[in-house]
């Protein structure tokens, strides 16, 4: 989700991106996002934001993470994309509520500085932000799995990636347009439709810092490889 639109990057070539209703396979929407030379970019406006959202992730992200969830269409977005009863999707976004309210109340305290005592003037722990992370999602809770994660990750300083499942690139795109609703700096969450290939070949880029991957066993050996090179 770069300037509005929804990227899908396949190979080095702009291809529409596809979302398929799932019980009659009708086209939702299609939409055209840049190549893969403009994923740099994309990067770069990240990597910039990063540095403001550390200072402010304590200040303004809890009211960001909290506005996420505050969205009654999120079941139906769910049940049109993916088939899930619209009583699960309440039930998911209900959780995904919960979480963020966990993470923007205690996040402060969890990233506290630990003193510890040494021979040493002063000795403590410090937690800092990690920097630019890779997350890759499944289509099965397409709001929780990426509420578990981007909650703390985001209140711990760090800025997004999110490629999300093929079948859900709504959800993906929805996920986004909350956090810029809430609040959060431009550039800090960005959510690209990549392709396997073209993921692959932004983890081998060394332009991120972390991948968090849930999925299955095939698709974590293959991020797997990727980050060894």
């Amino acid at each position: 989700y770069i300037l509005g639109c929804l990227s899908a990057v396949v190979g080095g070539t702009a291809k529409p991106a596809p979302s398929l209703f799932p019980l009659k396979k009708v086209d939702i929407t299609s939409k055209l996002g840049p190549g893969q030379d403009q994923v740099a970019v994309v990067i770069i406006g990240v990597a910039a934001a990063f540095g403001l959202l550390f200072l402010l992730r304590f200040t303004r992200l809890g009211v960001t993470i909290r506005a996420v969830v505050d969205r009654r269409e999120l079941a139906e977005l769910m049940a049109l994309e993916m088939g899930k009863p619209v009583t699960d999707g309440r039930a998911e976004a209900v959780k995904c509520a919960l979480c963020c309210d966990y993470y923007a109340d205690h996040a402060e305290q969890f990233l506290a500085d630990e003193e510890i005592k040494t021979e040493a003037q002063r000795s403590f722990i410090a937690y800092e932000p990690i920097g630019i992370v890779l997350a890759i999602m499944p289509w099965n809770f397409p709001f929780w799995q990426v509420v578990r994660f981007a909650a703390p990750a985001l209140m711990a300083g760090n800025a997004v990636i999110l490629k999300h499942s093929a079948p859900t690139p709504l959800c993906a795109e929805r996920f986004a347009e909350a956090l810029a609703a809430g609040g959060l700096p431009d550039g800090v969450f960005q959510a690209l439709h990549l392709s396997h290939d073209a993921a692959a070949g932004l983890i081998q880029s060394g332009l991120v810092d972390f991948v968090s991957f849930t999925g299955s066993v095939d698709g974590g050996g293959a991020v797997e490889r990727a980050a060894a090179g």
